[in-house]
This record gives C-alpha cells, structure tokens and sequence, in this order.
C-alpha cells in the first residue's frame, strides 16, 4: 500500500494518563519496557522519504517514564522531520520544559473547557495542570521557538458563542491557536458541521485542508486562529493509501488507530538495532514522583488522534 506524501507518524508512548475523558479509548495499562525505545528507534531508522512529521502521544506522554528517551531519540533524528509535535494535557510540562523546547517545534495542549470546574468533570480530576502554571510553561516555550496550540473536543452542541469564549481563554493563556477538534466516536461524515457552518457564516476563513482520512478548516477569530478538524474516516477503512503511521504501545507498527492494520518497513527488525544513537541506559526515568494518582493506560489518551493529533495533510 503506498505511503500518501506529507503522511504523519504518531508514536504513542507506553503509560498512564492522570485523566479518563470519555472520549478517550481504554486499552487496559500497557507494559512498559525499553524495548519499545529500541523499535521506536529502528522505525525512525526506516521511515520512507513521504513522512516529514512526527508526533509524540500517549496516554500522558509527559507522565510516561519513557519519555525522556523518546525525546533523546526525536533530537538524535530531527533533520528527518519538518514538524516534530507533542500531544498533552501539560500534567508534567514544567518538570520538562528544558527538554521539550529542545526537542520539539509544536505543542498541543488539552485545555478542554475554559471554566476549572468543567475541565475538572470532563477529565474526571482536579489534578491537573493550573492556568498560572501553564501560562509560565507556555511562556517559555515560546521563548525556545515552541509554537504552543490548545486543543478542545467539541461535540453537535457546540456553537461559535462556545467557540469566542474558548478563543478568549486561548488568547489568556497566551497560546498560538486553538484547535477545536471533532469528538467522532460516532459516524464519520463528509459534510460540514454545525460549528463549521457558524463559522464560515461569520469570520474570514484563512485554510482549509482535507483528504481522504481528514478535514481542517482554520479562521481568524479577534486575530487568533481557531482551526476546526474532523476525522473523516478511519484510515483502515476503504482507503488505498497510509496517511498516517502509529507506533502503538505495544510497539507494533499500523495505518490505523484501532491497531488492525500492521504495516512492515523494508529493512525494519523490531527486536533491537545494530546501534544505537542514545545512552538506553540513561533513557528510563523512575521518578514516580509526577505519575502519583494515574489511571489506566489510554491508548489515544487524552492527547492522541482519537481526540486527536492528525498533522501531515491540513490534519
């Protein structure tokens, strides 16, 4: 099957999420060991030409103890990558922070209501990651080049009022854009939304991409932009072509999020590399200090495509 250009890999980091989002997907906790660094790496060592961005998710990749590895690997090969992205709800950001500006050029954070109190029912905890925390973290990341995005599942019943007020929360938190993306649990559908539909009645539209797997439409909003994506289809589903690669957590390699589709790379042995451009021996953080309090791994978290991550073609 061929690999569509501009395709996105995700890798989902082993782990916890310190949150459970209903429209998250449980996969029971996933063993954590480094050998999934070690397969990480041999991917990245095999990555045809056509994927020119990578995102890191979880569960809660900044709670994940392999996290600090990843990063390691993700800088070792950066000049394979025009976008490396990461996907959290900011749980650990500040423990990080030096890394994270070192190793990323974007960010995506959760922030799904601007109201503490409905972020805490929809996370289903208070422990989460304060606005005056998070502000300091954004702050310094956009000093290290970071482009720093919130992301906030929406549903039918969101309107372009719900929208403002999320955009006036992004403009307080001082981020680069919000991301409004499409809770698709249920069907897929290649029309416009309701959201959509407020929206291009009342603000300039700026981008709009889609293909087969996807659609993204972005408009100014007070001069902040405030794109809208939607899944248009599983990409397991009546599709010829990869448009996005996922390293699950259990290391295997598919096209597709439910893990039904496995893909093999040419030359790829997912058992260990000849050698390695990292210390795996430094890799492993056992700090359990963040990871107090965690629920059951989730495979797409609250920081993964099913709420979601589509980069590469406008995902």
């Amino acid at each position: 099957m061929k690999i569509e250009n501009g395709c996105n890999f995700t890798a989902v980091l082993p782990g916890a999420c310190n949150a459970a989002c209903d429209f998250c997907v449980d996969s029971g906790s996933a063993k954590i060991e480094n050998d999934w660094l070690l397969k990480f790496e041999n991917i990245l060592l095999n990555l045809p030409n056509e994927i020119t961005s990578i995102s890191l998710s979880g569960g809660e990749p900044t709670l994940s103890p392999l996290f600090k590895g990843a990063m390691k690997l993700l800088r070792a090969y950066s000049l394979q990558f025009d976008r490396i992205v990461l996907n959290t709800n900011g749980q650990a950001l500040s423990k990080h922070l030096i890394d994270i500006g070192r190793t990323f050029s974007n960010i995506n954070i959760s922030r799904h209501a601007a109201n503490a109190d409905e972020r805490a029912l929809i996370f289903k905890t208070g422990a989460i990651i304060s606005n005056s925390r998070l502000i300091a973290c954004v702050e310094s990341l956009q000093g290290a080049g970071v482009s720093c995005s919130i992301i906030a599942v929406y549903d039918e019943t969101m309107s372009y009022k719900k929208a403002e007020s999320l955009a006036d929360y992004a403009r307080f938190l001082e981020v680069d854009e919000l991301v409004l993306r499409y809770d698709y649990r249920g069907e897929f559908s290649q029309l416009p939304n309701k959201l959509e539909q407020d929206l291009f009645a009342r603000y300039n539209l700026i981008s709009c991409n889609s293909c087969d797997a996807c659609s993204s439409l972005t408009f100014d909003i007070d001069g902040l932009p405030v794109t809208s994506k939607r899944g248009m289809g599983e990409p397991s589903k009546q599709l010829d072509r990869i448009f996005e690669l996922i390293l699950q957590q259990s290391g295997e390699l598919t096209a597709d999020w439910a893990g039904n589709m496995p893909v093999e790379l040419e030359h790829i042995a997912l058992n260990g590399v000849i050698s390695s451009k990292i210390d795996f021996s430094e890799a492993y953080d056992n700090n359990e200090e963040e990871r107090d309090n965690i629920q059951p791994a989730y495979q797409s978290g609250g920081c993964g495509r099913r709420m979601g991550t589509m980069t590469g073609c406008g995902r």
